[in-house]
């Protein structure tokens, strides 16, 4: 799920008064990506931090500090860190 639990059921709440038929979060994410406002859940990436760092043209060790920092976000597979492709398109399109 892409919205947050607690989102979407916030938003579901706000609705409410303004729709005919009882929405669901599920209908909120899928109204969502409909609008592009939320790319699909099969379109997105991940990416190991080598090819993170290759990306951002920088060295694997200042991924990591990222990660610590929190201008990535890690995502945890296995054990092992993999980082949304879209997080990386966002820090290019900033530069």
């Amino acid at each position: 799920m892409r919205v947050p639990k607690e989102i979407g059921e916030a938003v579901v709440i706000l609705l409410q008064p303004y729709t005919e038929h009882h929405l669901t979060v599920q209908d909120i994410e899928e109204m969502l990506v409909e609008k592009e406002f939320l790319p699909e859940p099969e379109q997105e990436k991940l990416l190991s931090r080598k090819e993170a760092a290759a990306a951002l043209h920088v060295s694997v060790p200042t991924v990591d500090r990222m990660l610590q920092d929190g201008e990535l976000v890690p995502c945890r597979v296995r054990g092992r860190v993999f980082i949304r492709q879209s997080d990386v398109d966002q820090i290019l399109r900033g530069r």
